[in-house]
């Protein structure tokens, strides 16, 4: 995201010089690339469907895993809906320049290695108009707003889910660790959506602007 919004500070200011030139063209990757996130509940599935599982389920717990995969699918059909039908990087400003050295296995091993993927890796995008003539293109302004629009939307409900499974099987009447790998395997996810998220806001609390966004979606 700082990637994104220190080109999208040079837009609005309608810098000219090199090093904007650049910052600009660096944040073509992560903006090509829609943000969304989606939820893995095969664990919490089986639990609930699994008739080998229910007898051992209180009502009460059994009513917690239900809402919670509930919340969980709605959250990542909320997600995919979001950037249904949207792309980015459709100004004229903009064009796909050559054709990068890269071999297929050298994308992929850069995938592999933390990369994002994205067509930047095939072809990377070029600005092919003046700086001072990109930051008067509204298309390209709005774009790069809805593309931070979607990423904080993204993170805060990231960190939103987190909060509510911890919660969630902390609510749960197990009485004992659980010994079936349903359960592990439902409590790790947990523990690393948890984790993931509490880093990417840790992050963002130092940017002033984050309280705006969390006013903007009716969080505070």
């Amino acid at each position: 995201m700082p990637v994104v919004q220190r080109a999208l500070e040079d837009l609005r200011a309608c810098r000219s010089d090199e090093d904007a030139h650049k910052r600009l063209e660096a944040a073509f990757a992560p903006v090509g690339t829609l943000p969304g996130f989606s939820f893995d509940t095969k664990a919490l599935d089986q639990l609930i469907s699994n008739d080998s599982f229910l007898p051992f389920q209180p009502e009460e717990t059994r009513k917690l895993l239900m809402s919670l995969s509930t919340r969980l699918n709605t959250m990542g059909r909320n997600s995919a809906t979001l950037a249904a039908g949207r792309s980015f990087l459709t100004s004229d400003a903009t064009q796909p320049g050559p054709l990068t050295p890269q071999s297929t296995d050298q994308i992929v091993e850069a995938i592999k290695a933390g990369a994002i993927p994205s067509p930047e890796m095939v072809r990377k995008r070029q600005l092919v108009v003046p700086l001072a003539e990109a930051c008067k293109d509204n298309t390209l302004l709005n774009e790069f707003y809805t593309w931070e629009d979607m990423a904080y939307f993204h993170i805060i409900m990231g960190q939103l889910a987190a909060d509510r499974v911890r919660a969630d099987l902390e609510a749960l009447p197990l009485g004992q660790e659980p010994r079936d790998d349903a359960f592990r395997a439902l409590k790790q996810n947990a523990r690393l959506l948890d984790d993931a998220a509490e880093r990417i806001v840790d992050a963002l609390l130092a940017d002033p602007r984050t309280r705006g966004h969390l006013v903007r979606f009716g969080l505070l």
